[in-house]
């Protein structure tokens, strides 16, 4: 079903474009609640209707907006490798688990994967992959895994588990779409 949604909706609006049997807000809600459910972010939903109905030279009916957010939701997910740093240091076990970094290795990831990176200060790093379909998604589920594992050190460990602010995905000398952690 989700994978025609949105042109089922298409087809919709092209059809009863005189007298539309719901009103324009409804269909806003509903349109904007499949996004989100599957898995877009708000911001990327925001920034994608404002920047094709105010910047965009063409100009577009509701239909044709639907059209090209089923061309954008057909395509797959992407994977997104962000680098979390440490701002503190943290005893782990030996060897690493999985995704941990020790401070040479993320110095060294960060050479290798962000073009022009400048040194900062870190004591390791949380290297985490997610599946979004958007940056902003991507950047949400990060921050949902990095809460929870400061909630397992918190709780389980007794220890404070501090991440810095400036995290980084590959290819990218920027930060990550960011809200405080």
């Amino acid at each position: 079903m989700s994978a025609s949604y949105l042109a089922n909706w298409a087809s919709e609006l092209r059809a009863q474009a005189a007298t539309p049997s719901l009103s324009a807000e409804a269909t806003a809600r509903l349109l904007v609640a499949h996004l989100l459910d599957e898995g877009c972010s708000e911001k990327f939903v925001h920034r994608w209707l404002t920047y094709h109905s105010q910047h965009d030279s063409t100009t577009y009916t509701l239909a044709d907006l639907v059209d090209l957010l089923t061309a954008r939701m057909s395509q797959p997910s992407t994977a997104t490798e962000v680098l979390v740093p440490l701002a503190a240091e943290v005893t782990l076990p030996r060897p690493l688990p999985p995704g941990w970094l020790t401070t040479q290795q993320a110095r060294h990831w960060r050479a290798a994967n962000i073009p022009d990176s400048t040194p900062t200060r870190q004591h390791g790093a949380l290297l985490l992959t997610v599946t979004a379909h958007d940056i902003y998604a991507a950047a949400d589920l990060v921050r949902d895994r990095v809460s929870a594992m400061m909630n397992k050190f918190s709780f389980g460990a007794r220890k404070e588990l501090l991440v810095g602010s400036d995290h980084r995905r590959v290819g990218r000398d920027r930060r990550t779409p960011d809200r405080p952690w």
